[in-house]
């Protein structure tokens, strides 16, 4: 059986050094479950990437030929708003970091501050984004009165514009992959909730 890839949109790591890539890739994967990545060692190929490829987070070096990471910042940005850019560099810069955060980057890190503060700043950024995609479909349930997945709730009958409010809250969340705690009565049909969260 294939392993499962997390997240479901790949993270674009982004170096010109190759054995630095291959590296971090495996760190991501040991350190932070990260099975999904897209390895980019040419910052120049980044724009065609992400004109055919969604990815959810890019890890962006700072210095690289041709292409600079603070260069492809505001294009990435300006193009792609909702992916969390994390800069990575090999100096520790107070000016550099500014900029970039300034520019609209998620974070700046320098590459030696080690695995544990990358791997929190990445489940910072993924978490975002899920926060986002759920605030989103939060929004959406709100303006629209109908069921995106009528067929999830086919087994629980009811008219109830409350339970109807409910259900389209639960389409929101489902995007989620934060636990759900479903409570009620017994025989108030928890299990077919749940089902249809799933």
């Amino acid at each position: 059986m294939s392993e499962a890839l997390y997240p479901n949109l790949p993270v674009l790591i982004v170096d010109d050094e190759k054995s630095w890539l291959h590296r971090l890739a495996i760190t991501l994967k040991r350190s932070a479950g990260i099975t999904h990545s897209l390895q980019c060692h040419d910052s120049r190929e980044v724009p065609k990437i992400l004109a055919r490829q969604q990815v959810s987070l890019i890890l962006l070096d700072l210095t690289m030929p041709h292409l600079s990471g603070d260069q492809l910042l505001p294009k990435i940005i300006e193009h792609y708003p909702e992916i969390p850019v994390i800069m990575l560099s090999g100096m520790n810069q107070i000016e550099t970091a500014v900029k970039c955060v300034k520019l609209g980057a998620f974070d700046y890190l320098v590459k030696t501050v080690g695995t544990e503060a990358l791997v929190t700043s990445i489940r910072s950024a993924l978490s975002h984004i899920e926060m986002q995609k759920e605030n989103h479909q939060l929004k959406d349930s709100v303006l629209h009165n109908e069921l995106r997945q009528p067929k999830a709730f086919a087994d629980i009958v009811t008219q109830n514009q409350g339970m109807l409010s409910i259900f389209r809250h639960i389409e929101a969340i489902a995007v989620s992959s934060e636990p759900v705690l479903i409570t009620g009565e017994s025989g108030v049909g928890k299990e077919r909730i749940a089902r249809a969260v799933q």
